[in-house]
């Protein structure tokens, strides 16, 4: 068993870290396509959401970015946006949980920070 202590900071990777390219003059980047190795997939960075999962870490908690697309892909973003000293581990997002109660009763803050923000400390 590995025991973990800190709060856990699940952060998605598509649509809140990276999105795909769409010219709006943030700075695009390559990154592997983990189905296909071979190729890269031009994505931007959401550099707000990017800044709050350091100061997430800062504060003593412990990052986990996770996504649908699976572990490898959530791994590459999270190497091409240099967060691996910020981020605790990289994973699967759950397809379900076990738990008896409902997540909106225990989790009950969703931050998400859009593209277009400005988020200076």
């Amino acid at each position: 068993m590995v025991n973990i202590k800190g709060v856990l900071i699940p952060v998605d990777v598509d649509f809140t870290l990276v999105r795909p390219y769409t010219d709006t003059g943030l700075i695009g980047f390559e990154v592997i396509d983990p189905a296909d190795e071979t190729k890269t997939l031009l994505v931007e960075a959401n550099e707000a959401m990017v800044r709050l999962v350091k100061e997430e870490f800062a504060r003593g908690h412990l990052p986990l970015v996770w996504s649908r697309r699976g572990q490898r892909w959530a791994q590459i973003v999270v190497e091409a946006l240099r967060l691996v000293p910020y981020v605790a581990f990289t994973a699967d997002k759950p397809l379900a949980y076990f738990d008896d109660l409902d997540c909106n009763e225990w989790m009950k803050d969703r931050v998400f920070i859009p593209f277009e923000t400005k988020y200076y400390k």
